[in-house]
């Protein structure tokens, strides 16, 4: 006879075995340098998260030499107390889903992509990580060795607030090659400080050069500088039942282009947002206009030469496949297109520039 097979034979992997088993599923692609990636993204994911709720105002991440990657916030700090035995952080960095968003702060975000999987993560493919929290004028630090936790130890008295993790990956999870790509990293810092306005993010490479990322203007800097827009922009940061909605368009007489974002993920399908952005604004140019052409009409002209970039940051995201290609969270929306809709309407309301394109090149077309 076969060998027989019973529930004896079914194993049960505890703690991090699951990710050391399967680290595809958890950062994707381990050889070709985006789980690498992965694992940074989900550092400084939580220091964003700080900044988004005011209580961090500057990020760093330091490349080492020796291809660790250290990131660096001036938040609160993470907190010092024990849950059933543990320190809070040994219970983030050993256990999944025991989330470091420790004081409810919505919404979280995944700045790395599509997976948002947390700090126990990158302790259970790292080799080691390093730990140092700056809390009410206190200085602690605990190390992470091969995922086992040494003893959180109090260092002494510090000026300082806000939180270190040092990390290097572990080379039994990934390539023979630790190679973070310096152009990558830089490219999306810049973008999240456009999603981010008044984010400074420190980005120390390699070779010791330090470049800054930091943009006071927000969305309205991102048209400008990066689709060469120079007609008027109308940029507005507004939040509706708990949705936060930034934005910025104008027209251009090349062919329109939307970028549209939810909680720092960029939804390269659009969604509820951008549609809540189009009708928004259809809606005010209709009434300003008082125009008898059907809303499509108006549509399909707004939008051919439109340039627009829309984040919408939600407690509760919803997307129309796992790989978060598209919103579809109705509440989005009506949100954006209230937000808008008002925007626009006091804006032609106060000014006539912003309507003069508008005027000569796609009204006249109607």
């Amino acid at each position: 006879m076969g060998n027989s097979y019973d529930s004896s034979n079914i194993k049960i992997l505890k703690g991090l075995e699951a990710v050391a088993k399967r680290p595809r599923m958890y950062v994707g692609n381990t050889d070709d340098g985006s789980g690498l990636h992965h694992l940074l993204w989900e550092v400084f994911s939580n220091s964003l998260d700080l900044f988004i709720i005011n209580k961090c105002r500057e990020i760093k991440i330091i490349l080492h030499s020796d291809d660790s990657v250290e990131v660096v916030d001036d938040g609160e700090g993470l907190p010092i107390h024990y849950i059933e035995g543990k320190t809070f952080l040994e219970r983030v960095m050993t256990e999944l889903h025991f989330t470091a968003t420790y004081d409810g702060h919505a919404p979280h975000t995944h700045v790395g992509g599509i997976h948002g999987v947390g700090l126990a993560v990158v302790n259970a493919l790292s080799s080691y990580v390093d730990v140092n929290i700056y809390s009410n004028g206190e200085h602690y630090h605990q190390k992470f060795i091969k995922t086992k936790p040494e003893p959180m130890r109090k260092i002494g008295k510090t000026n300082k607030s806000g939180t270190s993790i040092h990390f290097i990956p572990n080379l039994n999870f990934f390539s023979n090659i630790l190679k973070y790509d310096e152009k990558i990293i830089g490219n999306r810092l810049k973008e999240l400080c456009y999603l981010n306005k008044k984010l400074t993010i420190y980005f120390v490479r390699k070779n010791m050069d330090e470049d800054t990322y930091s943009c006071e203007e927000g969305l309205a800097s991102y048209l400008k500088e990066i689709e060469h827009v120079n007609n008027e922009i109308i940029a507005v940061t507004d939040e509706y039942n708990g949705i936060k909605v930034d934005f910025a368009f104008a027209w251009k007489h090349q062919k329109g282009h939307m970028q549209s974002f939810a909680n720092n993920i960029n939804t390269i399908d659009g969604g509820t947002h951008v549609n809540g952005l189009i009708i928004g604004l259809v809606k005010a140019i209709k009434e300003h206009r008082s125009c008898e052409f059907t809303s499509k009409h108006y549509k399909d002209k707004i939008v051919k030469n439109l340039v627009a970039i829309i984040h919408v940051n939600i407690a509760d995201p919803k997307f129309g496949s796992p790989t978060k290609d598209r919103l579809i969270n109705e509440t989005v929306y009506e949100a954006v297109k209230k937000i808008v809709y008002n925007a626009s309407m006091n804006e032609f309301s106060n000014s006539t520039k912003f309507l003069e394109f508008f005027d000569a090149n796609i009204n006249s077309t109607l």
